[in-house]
């Protein structure tokens, strides 16, 4: 599995051992990721940026974060693609990750909602799991 062989050589070229937190952003992204990298990582917490389809498009559209220029991928088609390869793949590590008992956080995006806005969330949740 090509996903557990870049995180293992991610984590060994940083000499990050088993005790750092390491933060993954965009992997897992399937079920058969998560199983696969779990030789290498132990997942504590997921968080999940929820939103609504509607709201994906107005943030990409708007470039809130400030970070779409230029981007040939951004049609409304192929937002609809990613968006419908997500659910499909991705929103079912959501169930998985809760019935081996990871946490499961969920923030709330909104089309205007900031990072510092998200991270807000984050530690009023996340202050929550970790007492």
């Amino acid at each position: 599995p090509i996903a557990k062989k870049l995180l293992a050589n991610f984590l060994t070229e940083r000499n990050e051992n088993v005790d750092r937190l390491v933060v993954l952003n965009g992997i897992p992204r399937h079920t058969g990721q998560a199983e696969s990298i779990e030789a290498v990582v132990r997942m504590q917490t997921v968080v999940s940026l929820e939103c609504e389809p509607r709201t994906v498009w107005e943030r990409i559209r708007n470039n809130t974060g400030g970070d779409r220029d230029g981007r040939a991928d951004d049609s409304l088609e192929e937002i609809e693609k990613r968006i419908e390869l997500f659910t499909k793949r991705t929103a079912p590590l959501l169930k998985y990750y809760r019935e081996i008992g990871v946490p499961v956080l969920s923030l709330d995006a909104g089309i205007e909602t900031t990072a510092q806005d998200m991270r807000s969330q984050l530690e009023a949740k996340w202050s929550r799991i970790i007492t």
